[in-house]
């Protein structure tokens, strides 16, 4: 109790400059106030950790791939995160610097200074956190909150959060709060813009096994899970057009159910009716349905995902696009790549429709066998199949997603007609020698260009890829990594061939060569190399790297959440470390 007595007086002290001052200073003395206990002559001092992550990059005029002039020559982003936890003590505050964004990120980041802070405790089950947080309830379809600079991706809440944790059988949270919008320089002071909404939700989670002592210890786990999730926004004067709700409210239900080697968890969310940007103002209700299966057991294993998604998009602000201000996270099915040709065509969650299929499966192939060699093998299929829902008009008079109106009817069971995405994976992988290991990579892909891509009328694409990836040993710490990989197509802008030269000093030298080719451009003139060379420089949790060369324009997409790339020509300095 001594620490709150000492964080009051403190707050009485500076109460006058909290609220008298601009916002940037406000944030300034909150983090001292945070950071207080460091000048507490108490013998536990706790402990402080972070992380430091820097990206700096050039640019050229480059007409041949279409990277633009860019007026500043030189953009940069910048964020470090700073903790302190002291028991059931928790700070921490958030530096970003924009300076301003590279290409690819929202232009609306703009500025340098404290854009996050939160203070946080708990003790006997009981916590709270107050400020900048992040949270997901279940599957995240209602509510999750994260970060991901890499996809230019943070929906920070700023409020508070209560939690209840009754031992391992019982967790309880609760919160109000506000989302982060965009880090904006105005009149020369940088804060943190919030969007209009005010979320509020609630969430159980039950470990039945827990409660009851006649289950503890049953090879069968089950939990439960309930969650509510609110959000208000003010009518919008702007739109006068229809009448829109100021409250919207949405309820899920979950569980997950385990025993010895399956596991099966589903969850299915209901939202009342949300008019928005994104379902073009209509007024049907939304709601998903979720549900994995899986099964590994010695050397085989496998993954099913069924998934349909009904008018889902929920946001803080009806007006808001792209990933700005999503309150909760509709997971994608498939495959995640990290070849180039393989993700050349990533897939985004369609929040107004789909249904959408997803199954892998492998198997470790014995020793000796005709394919699993002298060192054994894996073997990896995979298939994602995602369409549309079922839409029909609610009446005659009625078109399909006509703007004020109910939008459409639509058969729970019935799949839509019109095909999103198909990606059949068949993956190889085998140790050759003691030296040597191979991975062979099949992928047949279908991708519906002109929605996906915001093209309507641009015809879809299919494509043929193939990689063949080794890796070599050297030395005890010298490694060699070719890659080589072709995709073939008619359709967009044609086939693409790459090829990745990787020489590895462990623990500290990385040096690297990628070259991709777009061979098959319809225009000849833009049958161009996309060349690129790199060295990365490691020391413990320090990681430095510099590259030099082009960038193909496309989409970067992690777990269903995308952003577009811009083509680029230029030199790129990445600097992080964590402590």
């Amino acid at each position: 109790m001594d620490f709150f007595w000492k964080l009051r007086a403190g707050a009485d002290a500076f109460r006058p400059f909290l609220f008298k001052r601009k916002p940037m200073k406000r944030y300034v003395l909150l983090a001292f106030l945070a950071a207080s206990p460091l000048l507490s002559p108490a013998q536990d001092q706790g402990q402080v950790s972070g992380e430091v992550q820097s990206s700096v990059q050039t640019y050229r005029e480059d007409s041949i791939i279409g990277a633009e002039p860019v007026a500043e020559r030189v953009l940069t982003n910048t964020f470090a995160n700073l903790y302190y936890r002291q028991g059931g003590f928790e700070a921490g505050v958030r530096f970003e610097a924009y300076l301003r964004p590279m290409l690819g990120f929202d232009a609306r980041n703009n500025g340098a200074g404290l854009s996050n802070r939160y203070v946080a405790y708990h003790k006997d089950g009981f916590g709270f956190k107050v400020g900048n947080f992040y949270e997901q309830f279940g599957s995240g379809i209602l509510l999750r909150s994260y970060f991901n600079k890499n996809i230019d991706y943070d929906n920070a809440f700023d409020g508070f959060l209560l939690t209840y944790d009754h031992g391992q059988a019982l967790r309880v949270r609760g919160m109000m709060a506000k989302q982060r919008s965009f880090f904006q320089e105005t009149a020369g002071v940088s804060s943190l813009r919030h969007g209009p909404g005010i979320v509020r939700a609630i969430d159980l989670e039950w470990v039945v096994n827990e409660s009851f002592e006649a289950l503890r210890g049953s090879p069968t786990l089950l939990t439960l899970g309930a969650s509510f999730v609110s959000k208000f926004q003010d009518s919008d004067l702007a739109n006068p057009f229809y009448n829109l709700p100021a409250n919207v409210a949405s309820g899920a239900g979950r569980l997950s159910l385990s025993r010895g080697f399956f596991l099966w968890d589903a969850e299915v969310a209901y939202k009342v009716n949300d008019p928005s940007a994104d379902n073009g103002f209509i007024y049907k209700p939304g709601n998903g349905f979720v549900t994995n299966l899986s099964y590994s057991r010695g050397s085989v294993g496998g993954l099913l995902t069924v998934k349909r998604m009904d008018n889902m998009s929920f946001r803080s602000d009806r007006n808001a696009n792209l990933n700005l201000l999503s309150i909760n996270f509709l997971p994608a099915a498939g495959k995640f790549h990290t070849y180039p040709l393989t993700s050349f065509y990533p897939y985004a969650t369609q929040p107004n429709g789909e249904w959408a299929f997803y199954g892998e499966l492998f198997h470790r192939m014995p020793k000796e066998g005709l394919l699993g060699g002298p060192h054994g093998a894996l073997l990896n299929l995979s298939f994602s199949f995602i369409n549309d829902i079922h839409h029909a008009p609610i009446d005659d008079s009625t078109a399909v997603g006509q703007a004020g109106s109910l939008g459409y009817r639509s058969d729970f069971f019935r799949v839509g007609r019109e095909a999103f995405f198909r990606d059949f994976t068949l993956e190889y992988s085998r140790k050759l020698t003691d030296r040597l290991k191979a991975i062979l990579t099949y992928q047949r892909l279908f991708y519906n260009f002109g929605l996906l891509f915001g093209k309507p009328g641009e015809p879809n694409v299919r494509t043929h890829a193939v990689v063949a990836d080794f890796t070599y040993r050297l030395r005890a710490t010298h490694s060699l990594h070719l890659m080589a990989s072709n995709m073939a197509t008619r359709d967009d802008m044609g086939s693409w061939a790459a090829a990745l030269v990787e020489y590895s000093v462990a623990p500290h030298w990385f040096f690297s060569v990628i070259d991709q080719y777009n061979y098959g451009n319809p225009d000849p003139d833009r049958q161009a190399h996309y060349l690129t060379g790199g060295v990365t420089y490691a020391s413990g949790a320090t990681r430095v790297m510099a590259s030099y060369g082009k960038t193909r324009a496309g989409v970067v997409c992690v777990g269903g959440v995308c952003r577009n790339v811009p083509a680029s020509n230029g030199l790129t300095l990445t600097f992080n470390t964590s402590f």
